[in-house]
């Protein structure tokens, strides 16, 4: 006769339920740390963004990045307050990161500097990462 024995099922069940129970929280894990990375790229990239578009007098202004409500936006001016809201752009960022130092950031034309230098940190339980963007405008990780 050819197949498999209850009792050899029952050890496969249980050896891939075994193998689940301790992979589950390694996964858990890698999944927040890589979302710490991915919203670190994320500002840095659109930091940067923000840089280029000053450094190139795109619509002849100032270009800065800003957090309000869990979301990052890109804006043309020399505030966000007094922004050309027609030009934003907005990332929604990950909730379970918490952000801190995320201020006003204004890149100036046509020299892509800021006023002053800013530290922004990403923390989560199992992770954190620290930005930062000196007054020549260089936004590093």
């Amino acid at each position: 006769m050819k197949g498999f024995t209850l009792s050899e099922m029952l050890l496969v069940v249980t050896i891939i339920i075994i193998l689940s129970l301790i992979g589950t929280p390694l996964f858990s894990r890698l999944i927040m740390q890589t979302s710490v990375t991915r919203t670190a790229e994320q500002i840095v990239a659109t930091m940067r963004k923000a840089q280029s578009y000053a450094m190139s007098d795109k619509q002849n202004s100032n270009w800065g990045v800003t957090y309000t409500g869990g979301n990052m936006v890109l804006f043309s001016g020399t505030t966000y307050a007094t922004r050309t809201a027609a030009f934003d752009e907005t990332t929604a960022l990950n909730p379970n990161i918490a952000i801190t130092g995320f201020t006003e950031t204004v890149f100036l034309k046509p020299t892509g500097n800021v006023a002053a230098p800013v530290t922004i940190n990403l923390t989560e339980p199992e992770r954190s990462e620290t930005i930062t963007v000196n007054t020549q405008g260089v936004v590093s990780r």
